[in-house]
């Protein structure tokens, strides 16, 4: 299982990703728009150079979706593509009209964003999607890690 850290998990396909042409997968539990930012600074500096940078990010808590919204909206430039993951509720009650799909449409005009919901589509998204040159950086601090085992 990767590890969570301030700076990136060791890659989940660890020193076979160049073998077989698979991108390098990191998590971290990044899930504060600063965090993030950081996050996106790294992977822009550990990609091939004509590689992309995806991100896939499973906000946590409707509540801090909700008091960092503007934050959240601003946080991801720098990154090719945004896949977002379902809010992590951790037993909260949803925040009408504060969520995912809330996020994403802030998101549209400034990054390449898609809502995804659930594991197994983001996990085609991705193969479809990321080449051996990108790397893919898996935020947030709720069940989302359970994908870098999936990739």
């Amino acid at each position: 299982m990767p590890e969570r850290s301030a700076s990136p998990g060791r890659s989940s396909h660890g020193e076979n990703a160049e073998h077989t042409g698979a991108p390098e997968v990191y998590h971290d539990y990044a899930h504060h728009p600063e965090q993030i930012k950081k996050m996106i600074t790294i992977a822009n500096e550990i990609k091939d150079k004509n590689g992309k940078v995806f991100v896939v990010f499973e906000p946590h808590t409707y509540s801090r979706t909700k008091a960092l919204y503007d934050e959240f909206v601003m946080c991801f430039d720098g990154a090719d593509k945004v896949i977002l993951a379902p809010v992590y509720s951790a037993r909260e009650k949803p925040i009408e009209g504060y969520d995912s799909l809330k996020l994403l449409n802030g998101l549209k005009g400034r990054v390449d964003a898609i809502l995804i919901e659930n594991y197994k589509d983001i996990l085609f998204e991705l193969k479809q999607q990321a080449s051996a040159k990108d790397v893919i950086f898996i935020l947030g601090a709720g069940s989302i890690e359970k994908m870098c085992s999936m990739i």
